[in-house]
């Protein structure tokens, strides 16, 4: 993350809504087909995958040391993306 983002994001409820802007964005993108893709893309933004729920996936920012769970049908381990 860059010192912005790492700035922006230092409170953990802003942060959680950054990521989830980004993902819903790169779904729509069609760039985020599936699951795995949404773990590569946590770590494109320098997260850490801690735990993969079966409801969401928990994050830790390393450079801000703050963890949240993304939550939602998006973040479930069976989730793929459908254009309907």
């Amino acid at each position: 993350m860059t010192q912005e983002l790492c700035a922006i994001a230092a409170d953990w409820r802003q942060g959680r809504s950054y990521v989830h802007t980004y993902i819903c964005e790169k779904i729509a993108a069609s760039t985020v087909p599936d699951h795995k893709a949404i773990l590569s893309a946590l770590e494109e933004l320098g997260l850490e995958v801690v735990a993969q729920l079966a409801s969401g996936i928990s994050v830790l920012n390393p450079q801000t040391g703050n963890r949240f769970t993304l939550k939602g049908t998006i973040y479930q381990q069976n989730w793929t993306y459908s254009a309907t």
